[in-house]
Formats: structure tokens, C-alpha cells, sequence
């Protein structure tokens, strides 16, 4: 059996050191909402890939996310500080980290406008299936108002891919004016209103579906998914037929859980 000399025990004690730091872990609690949740990351990982992390447990996209540890680890308006490694950010076994923003859903509930408590009710026991969306109370009170007049040009069949600007003359829930806009350099979602812009990870949208407006089948009313369940669906309404396809198809079909 090969004896190594001291200069080999040295030299073994530094690969095996190097590779203990690679995978060294760092044990954190995230603290989002009232609820605390443990993480064991790379200590090598970045703030960055942390505030992807979170997202994937809370549902506050990355991009909204403000952390605080013994002061301010992240921000929207701080992007430098996303390149720090978890080490060089002072964060170490046990640290506590506080989570603040808001999620996918409610940012879109903002930019829309709420909807009236009761509406949201019977939209949720609504049994999709065998009503539609233009006979409901809650959708009608919206498409009684007609065809806007500044309505972008819709027609038919629907196999147009997704213009690079915006989509005017759209209504939210509550009459709310809007208009959408999918920027995939950036890959967000942005809805615009009169009072605010809103933008949103397209990885935040759980699914999209639509349905045609009775008597403007150029027409439809669109329906994104911004969280695990029906509840967080909000609702766009005279979206152009031609785009319908393919917004379907950049963030899939809706899910049927309540």
C-alpha cells in the first residue's frame, strides 16, 4: 500500500477542502405573509437565484421582492445587490429573512381593480361547464356597455401571433379601461390602466383560456390564470380572436381546482 508523503497529505486535504466548500449549505428561514419557510441553499448561490427560490415558494414574483436581513438584502430599485453570493451577504445557518411584496395575483387584482365580493362568489361556485361566461350577471354587466370605440381590430380565426406593442380598448372587471402588452425580451406581462402599470413574470401566469363574445365572435373574453386556482382568475374583455391562439399557447391551459 503507497504511503503518501507530506507534501500528498497536504495536497489531499485541499482537493477534499475545496470540495466540502462547494456544496457547503446554508440552512435559512423565509418569513413571507405570517408563514415561515426553511431553505438549504448553496452558500455559493446568489441573492438573485434566492429571490427565484422564493418565488417558487410564495408566488411573489422575483422582480417585486424586497428582503431585509440586519437591513436591506434585495430590492426592485437595488438590482446590484442581487449578485452577491448568499456568503458575501452575511448569511449564515439560521438566518432569519423577511419577505416583502406582494403576489402574482394580487398585483394583478391592483392593476384591474376589485371586484365585488359577491361577484367573486358566484364566479366561484359557478359550474363552468355548463354556463358561459357572456351569461353571466358579472361578465354581462361589462358587455352590455358594448364594443369600445377604441377597440383594437379583431377578426377571425384566431392564428396571429402576439403583436410587439400594446392591445388597447380592453375592459377589466368594474368598467376598468386597459391595455395588455406581452414583452418577451423582458418576459413580463403588462397591464396599463389610467391610474397605474403593472407588470408581471410570465412565469406567474398559470394559464390562459377564452371564450367568444355572443354576437362579436371577433371578440373574446380572456381569461388568465394568475395563481393555483380559479379564484385568483381575472378577466379581459373584447381581447382581438386573432391573438387568442397564441396567448393560449404561451402559458397553457387554465386548471380546474378550486
Amino acid at each position: 500500500r503507497p504511503t503518501l508523503t507530506v507534501s500528498q497529505d497536504l495536497m489531499a486535504e485541499d482537493v477534499i477542502g475545496d470540495a466540502t466548500a462547494q456544496v457547503e449549505a446554508i440552512e435559512l428561514k423565509i418569513v413571507y405573509a405570517k408563514k415561515t419557510h426553511t431553505l438549504s441553499l448553496p452558500a455559493s448561490m446568489t441573492v438573485g437565484q434566492l429571490k427565484i427560490q422564493i418565488e417558487q415558494l410564495t408566488n411573489c414574483p422575483a422582480v417585486q421582492q424586497k428582503l431585509t436581513f440586519k437591513g436591506l438584502l434585495s430590492g426592485p430599485d437595488k438590482p446590484h445587490l442581487d449578485a452577491k453570493t448568499l456568503k458575501e451577504a452575511g448569511l449564515e445557518n439560521g438566518s432569519k429573512i423577511l419577505v416583502i411584496g406582494a403576489t402574482a395575483a394580487q398585483i394583478l387584482q391592483v392593476a384591474v381593480g376589485a371586484a365585488a365580493p359577491a361577484a367573486d362568489e358566484a364566479a366561484a361556485s359557478a359550474p363552468a361547464a355548463t354556463q358561459r361566461l357572456c351569461d353571466m350577471t358579472e361578465h354581462r354587466k361589462v358587455l352590455d356597455k358594448g364594443l369600445p370605440a377604441d377597440a383594437h381590430v379583431g377578426y377571425q380565426p384566431g392564428q396571429e401571433p402576439l403583436p410587439e406593442g400594446f392591445i388597447n380598448g380592453l375592459y377589466l372587471k368594474n368598467n376598468v379601461k386597459a391595455r395588455l402588452t406581452v414583452r418577451m425580451d423582458e418576459g413580463v406581462l403588462v397591464i396599463g390602466t389610467n391610474e397605474r402599470t403593472q407588470k408581471l413574470p410570465l412565469g406567474s401566469i398559470h394559464g390562459a383560456a377564452s371564450e367568444p363574445i355572443v354576437g362579436y365572435e371577433h371578440y373574446h373574453i380572456l381569461v388568465l390564470q394568475a395563481g393555483p386556482t380559479e379564484k385568483s382568475n381575472v378577466y379581459f374583455y373584447w381581447f382581438p380572436a386573432q391573438y387568442t391562439r397564441a396567448i393560449k399557447a404561451l402559458f397553457g391551459p387554465i386548471t380546474t381546482s378550486k
